[in-house]
């Protein structure tokens, strides 16, 4: 019997969310379907900081955040097989705000339940480079890690992990509550030449490595594409359901 275990950490995913929510969608911040999210495993680990203040951020606006963040915190710990872990946060001159403590709690929990063989697999949800010697060691204790990952995770972080599985729009998508996927309107989902087409729209290409996911919609004949960010000339980016930008971005 397979035991997952996901070790989650909340700023990697809340910015992953607030990116794509951003470049496509153009509203609120994302809500979650948080069963979604964590189906298939045993228990789910949720690691995050309480915001700091920054240096231009009024009280109101602070406080705000605060508050969202704590409510979150708090209804994450009353759910089934949900443990709520929380950091701080600092802001420092020239680097902006920092996670303090979170990266450790994950380090130790996650080899702690490898060493007494809580779990049979882990996954873990984040994009720092630091936990490249974690996942080191957890290899090394024969243990199995998954890698859930912005698209711009480095490298040595993903040749440490056994399997990797990038954010991707459509695994942020499928994660949404139903709410939140209408503002998506008719998201793309995809047929694959080699399964059965049961679905709206044709893969064309794909880098799981670096996030870039392109499709044809068979309804609409308009092409869907996304991807972290232009890196060369020959890339369009170009949003789902209408084609509004057309143009190459050059660096």
């Amino acid at each position: 019997m397979v035991t997952r275990y996901l070790f989650l950490d909340g700023g990697c995913l809340r910015a992953r969310l607030n990116d794509i929510s951003h470049r496509y969608c153009e509203g609120p911040p994302f809500k979650i379907n948080w069963w979604s999210l964590s189906a298939g495993y045993e228990k789910i680990f949720y690691y995050d900081a309480l915001p700091a203040r920054k240096p231009s951020q009024s009280d109101e606006d602070f406080e705000v955040e605060r508050q969202e963040v704590e409510q979150l915190h708090a209804k994450l710990a009353t759910f089934d097989r949900f443990r709520v872990n929380e950091g701080d946060t600092r802001y420092r001159k020239g680097r902006g705000l920092e996670q303090k403590k979170v990266d450790v709690m994950i380090a130790v929990d996650m080899m702690i339940h490898t060493i007494r063989r809580n779990m049979t697999a882990a996954s873990l949800l984040a994009g720092d480079a630091d936990f490249t010697p974690l996942l080191n060691a957890l290899s090394n204790e024969g243990m199995f890690v998954t890698l859930i990952h912005p698209p711009k995770a480095s490298k040595e972080l993903l040749a440490a992990a056994d399997a990797r599985r990038p954010i991707t729009v459509k695994q942020v998508y499928d994660w949404l509550d139903a709410s939140f996927q209408a503002r998506f309107g008719s998201f793309p989902i995809p047929s694959y030449a080699d399964a059965s087409h049961d679905g709206n729209c044709q893969h064309i290409w794909s880098d799981d490595l670096l996030g870039i996911e392109v499709w044809c919609h068979l309804i609409d004949n308009t092409i869907w594409a996304s991807w972290p960010a232009p890196e060369r000339s020959d890339r369009l980016n170009l949003k789902g359901r209408q084609l509004e930008e057309h143009s190459a971005h050059r660096v």
